[in-house]
């Protein structure tokens, strides 16, 4: 310890041990050859797929709805209102405002509340738990082994949104295809090419083995 936080140690040996620690590949220069949060983003999938925590479509979902930070517009585009029954909440509740009758504004509440409950996948809740402890526990190694990869890389908002990530998931969950999402939220080729890109990394590059089964 005293020689990653104190000697000459290089990143590239202080990554090394990094994914030691993770029981993943021996590939520091997978990680430099990224920015320091999308190095993080994988480290956290990479480990999920090894623990096979991860169905292969999920690992799709968390990286589509990371690259879609990238741009604010697109975020807000991803699901328009008729898709999503959690969104039709503020719709009904937003009408109440027009309604006089009491008993009809509290059939509408108690409806509203319904289709929320209904639009909450037990499941995304769960992942979106554990991906974010994971993050946590990356930044605790990464302090403890001489801060390969900086703090500030760490912080989620650079590559998670909770509200994002359940939308798409709910998508995906229902039987939209990854090609049928990404015309729909009509997205640039690069981040598809990107997203090949980051999935490589996760399944390959960075796993101890040669090959991967996916958890479908």
């Amino acid at each position: 310890m005293s020689q990653l936080w104190h000697s000459h140690t290089t990143d590239s040996q202080r990554l090394a041990c990094y994914l030691d620690c993770l029981g993943l590949g021996d590939r520091p220069d997978v990680l430099q050859s990224l920015p320091a949060h999308q190095a993080v983003l994988c480290s956290v999938l990479a480990y999920l797929v090894s623990r096979q925590c991860l169905a292969h479509w999920e690992v799709e979902v968390l990286l589509l709805q990371a690259l879609c930070q990238l741009s604010t517009s697109l975020s807000h585009q991803v699901c328009p209102s008729h898709h999503f029954p959690n969104q039709l909440c503020g719709t009904v509740y937003s009408q109440l405002f027009f309604q006089q009758d009491k008993e009809t504004a509290n059939m509408a509440v108690d409806s509203a509340a319904l289709m929320f409950q209904m639009a909450v996948m037990p499941r995304a809740v769960h992942l979106a738990s554990l991906f974010l402890r994971g993050v946590l526990t990356l930044c605790m190694l990464s302090s403890a082994v001489g801060h390969p990869l900086p703090l500030a890389a760490h912080m989620p908002w650079h590559f998670f949104d909770g509200k994002l990530f359940h939308q798409l998931y709910c998508r995906r969950a229902g039987g939209t295809s990854l090609p049928q999402l990404l015309e729909e939220l009509n997205v640039a080729g690069d981040i598809y090419a990107n997203l090949q890109h980051l999935q490589d990394i996760i399944y390959v590059q960075l796993q101890p083995q040669q090959e991967l089964i996916y958890n479908i």
